[in-house]
């Protein structure tokens, strides 16, 4: 895990995670919501894309984890020098 912490010149103290850690934030995120629904993201999300599924405040705060935690992934992916894939 890095993680590194500046203080920036107004003296706030600014510290920085790694992508990995945030993948790890958000992978526990969505298995709260994945757990709560009984679904997974990806199938939530092409429910209320088709318009199968309402999308609540809760669900819509869901998706949004769930499309940081595959912007995440791919930054990671990235970072290590890996080519990125679509899944």
């Amino acid at each position: 895990m890095v993680t590194e912490t500046r203080v920036h010149p107004s003296g706030v103290r600014i510290r920085r995670r790694s992508v990995e850690d945030g993948v790890r934030l958000y992978e526990r995120y969505t298995r709260r919501f994945e757990r709560c629904y009984g679904r997974t993201s990806a199938a939530m999300a092409e429910a209320v894309a088709s318009g199968e599924a309402d999308c609540t405040p809760e669900v819509s705060l869901w998706l949004h984890g769930y499309r940081t935690l595959q912007s995440l992934r791919g930054l990671a992916v990235r970072t290590d020098g890996a080519t990125t894939t679509s899944t």
